[in-house]
């Protein structure tokens, strides 16, 4: 063990210490930090017992994509498709999907740079949600706009 103990084997610190968990950087919250409470013990036994798998966003869960359907947006997708090309852009990895369990739909989608694409404007909370999943959101829902975007976001779209 690790920590560092009085020669009659009791513990020197009660709660925590810069030994085993208060440093600098916690400073301001070392009157919250126990080791010994229950629910942080809890929390770190499930922690140490965890598996890492693939985040459902990667395993397709909350991104599945959408069947193809004859509606006025395919031709507003393929037009974007083939602007997009035109400004030198890459093609999208996946697209059209449904994204956070089929509660939006984007046009499309860019691993590398986490960028998702809608041609139709997102409520603000799905926008702000994806965010916190860490995704770029484009609302590209103005084809006038389209060029002064694949310009701006360039990066993006590499």
């Amino acid at each position: 063990e690790l920590e560092i103990k009085r020669k009659d084997g009791s513990s020197i610190c009660e709660a925590g210490c810069y030994q085993c968990l208060l440093s600098y950087f916690n400073q301001p919250d070392h009157e919250h930090i126990n080791r010994r409470d229950a629910g942080a013990l809890g929390l770190l036994v499930a922690l140490a017992n965890a598996r890492v798998a693939p985040q459902a966003a990667e395993t397709g869960a909350l991104e599945t994509p959408t069947q193809p359907k004859a509606t006025a947006g395919d031709d507003k997708h393929a037009q974007w498709l083939m602007a997009a090309q035109a400004a030198g852009c890459r093609a999208p990895d996946e697209g059209p999907l449904g994204v956070l369990g089929g509660r939006a739909q984007v046009a499309a989608r860019y691993k590398a740079t986490r960028t998702l694409v809608a041609l139709e404007s997102l409520p603000s909370d799905v926008v702000s949600e994806l965010a916190d999943l860490g995704w770029t959101v484009l609302d590209m829902s103005d084809p006038s706009q389209w060029a002064q975007q694949f310009s701006t976001h360039a990066v993006l779209f590499t």
